[in-house]
């Protein structure tokens, strides 16, 4: 099972109503989740493009009158050397992996901030730590992580950064059905 669906089974169990993107998918999570009597809407987000991470952002708000969580889980991952990457490869892999959820990120702390309430949840890899994929996956996890820890700068938001989706049950079963 793949991350993104383990966080949705596990939100879905505490309440949370949820988006996601990539149509396919989204589609079929939707579906599942409506199929249980829960509340779901869907919109399909490039996070390389700011207008169409604000269009997630406000399709939350629309939707649901508020947003509480951000989960930053799309990445591109690649076996590619450092002498076969060339620097189209290694923008198009940093502008998903590291700008995409920053932008999530800067976003979502417009509608945190305020309330002083959110949390705002990275994941990533241990590849920063044990690299065993490609340069360019490798070189953007420490971006990742230090993006992670700046978030907790101004202590009005909880953040997580977890790596890989191993511990996405655990962190789910211990976050408060509200986020205060």
């Amino acid at each position: 099972m793949e991350c993104g669906w383990t966080w949705r089974s596990c939100l879905r169990k505490k309440g949370r109503r949820l988006l996601s993107r990539g149509q396919e998918k989204l589609d079929a999570a939707v579906a599942g989740i409506r199929a249980q009597g829960l509340e779901a809407s869907g919109v399909t987000a490039d996070n390389k493009n700011l207008d169409e991470v604000k269009k997630v952002i406000q399709t939350a708000v629309d939707a649901y009158g508020d947003m509480e969580i951000v989960i930053n889980n799309a990445a591109i991952g690649e076996q590619k050397m450092i002498d076969e990457t060339d620097d189209d490869w290694l923008e198009h892999v940093h502008q998903t992996n590291v700008f995409g959820p920053f932008r999530f990120i800067r976003e979502a702390l417009k509608i945190f901030l305020p309330k002083n309430e959110g949390c705002i949840i990275n994941i990533s890899s241990v590849n920063g730590d044990r690299p065993f994929c490609g340069a360019a996956y490798t070189s953007q996890t420490g971006s990742s992580e230090g993006t992670s820890v700046s978030v907790t700068m101004n202590g009005t938001v909880c953040r997580a950064h977890l790596n890989a989706g191993t511990a996405a049950q655990d962190l789910i079963s211990r976050l408060p059905l509200t986020l205060t």
